[in-house]
């Protein structure tokens, strides 16, 4: 008996019946004797490719549109960056707020380690004025950054609070406790500022996405081919 390929992947397991050369579609033209059984595999052979196109899909949006249906922008690493994603969130929200949204998306606040990224960032926001928030200064979207029960500026991810950027005079008063961009007369800049945690007044945060972990790919893989395999019997 003659066997009919329904992909490369199924050569060797048995499947149907007719010239290795001929497609499914193929044998079902006049002249082709087709059973039953070889009409349950041309609809399995579908729902299976129906699922993978709908997996590989899953797995882009994952990876290139927020929870708030923003798009996310990597700073890539062939430009000097680490690879991870960031989404400007335009919302109001406390900094408290903000980094629980954040977290409920599958990043956290921005953490800024280096010139190169906070400029990166600030890339995202600084022409758009819905961010900004003018008071005579311009406030900018929080970031990742607050002050411990020590005293000290921490970053929420545990990284070292060693790079800096505030606006000249801040950080000032002790009570406020939270990270944000701000620049000096109502003009947009990459300087940072001290704020009050409840501060709902600030049109914005930024979220950070690192790359997802290969065990977690994995596991997507792994979970969409158990799909497949179900789909199969």
């Amino acid at each position: 008996m003659e066997r009919l390929w329904l992909d490369d992947s199924n050569k060797g397991t048995g499947l149907g019946v007719g010239n290795p050369a001929l497609s499914v579609s193929q044998c079902l033209c006049p002249g082709h004797q087709v059973s039953g059984m070889e009409n349950s595999l041309e609809e399995r052979w579908m729902n299976m490719r129906t699922l993978q196109l709908s997996i590989v899909a899953v797995m882009v949006a994952m990876v290139s549109v927020g929870a708030m249906g923003q798009v996310l922008v990597q700073w890539e690493t062939s430009l000097g960056g680490n690879g991870h994603y960031y989404e400007a969130v335009n919302e109001s929200l406390t900094w408290d707020a903000a980094k629980l949204a954040a977290e409920a998306q599958g990043g956290y606040l921005a953490t800024v380690t280096s010139g190169g990224e906070n400029e990166f960032i600030f890339s995202l926001i600084g022409d758009k004025p819905e961010f900004w928030y003018l008071t005579g200064d311009a406030h900018g979207p929080w970031l990742g950054g607050y002050v411990t029960a020590q005293d000290d500026w921490a970053w929420v991810t545990g990284e070292t609070f060693d790079y800096t950027s505030w606006a000249p005079g801040e950080p000032n008063y002790a009570y406020e406790t939270s990270l944000n961009y701000m620049g000096k007369n109502n003009t947009p800049a990459s300087t940072w500022n001290n704020s009050r945690a409840t501060d709902t007044n600030l049109q914005g945060y930024i979220v950070e996405y690192n790359v997802p972990e290969p065990g977690t790919l994995s596991l997507l893989l792994l979970g969409g081919f158990a799909l497949l395999r179900r789909s199969r019997r």
